[in-house]
């Protein structure tokens, strides 16, 4: 990332974080996991385009997600752990997904597809474990969180990637759906 990427750079962030704010309803638990989260997808999306050095500024948002719309629920700790973990998850998802264009044909959406619910997954599973990991969330809790994580995610990622994928931008990566 560049300085002349300081503009893109903060439009992302007011971007995440504002979709965060939007679908903060109907939060469940202490960790206020919502029924749907578009924001991670809007990540990936970020990092399928523009290329995974740009996953740090993933982590500055997710991490602004959890201070600026839900107050930040734990301490530190846990909270960086939670927003270095679902930044992680969603880059070694845009790696897979930047190894071949995505097009608009079925095979390619069948993988973005399977790509994103598996990041949402796993994304919800590292997430959950480590708030149940210093003990911020029961055990008993574990499964229950995770899946409302998983859904929250992925039926944000049917909803806006195919849709992001689909305007044109620049992308260093070769030229495939929506892009000229």
């Amino acid at each position: 990332m560049t300085a002349r990427d300081l503009p893109m750079a903060a439009i992302f962030l007011a971007a995440y974080v504002g979709l965060d704010w939007l679908s903060f309803f109907h939060a469940w638990g202490a960790l206020g996991i919502t029924p749907w989260n578009p924001s991670p997808a809007l990540g990936l999306v970020l990092l399928m385009r523009r290329g995974l050095g740009w996953a740090p500024l993933l982590f500055v948002a997710q991490l602004g997600a959890e201070l600026l719309v839900r107050g930040l629920p734990a301490p530190w700790p846990a909270t960086l752990g939670a927003a270095l973990a679902v930044a992680a998850v969603y880059a070694g998802a845009a790696a897979v997904l930047r190894a071949r264009p995505i097009g608009p044909r079925v095979p390619d959406l069948l993988r973005l597809f399977v790509v994103a619910a598996g990041a949402a997954a796993l994304a919800g599973l590292a997430y959950v474990a480590v708030f149940t990991l210093a003990g911020l969330l029961p055990a008993g809790e574990f499964g229950q969180a995770a899946l409302r994580y998983w859904i929250g995610d992925g039926s944000g990622s049917v909803g806006v990637v195919p849709l992001a994928l689909a305007v044109p931008g620049r992308a260093e990566r070769p030229a495939a759906w929506g892009e000229a």
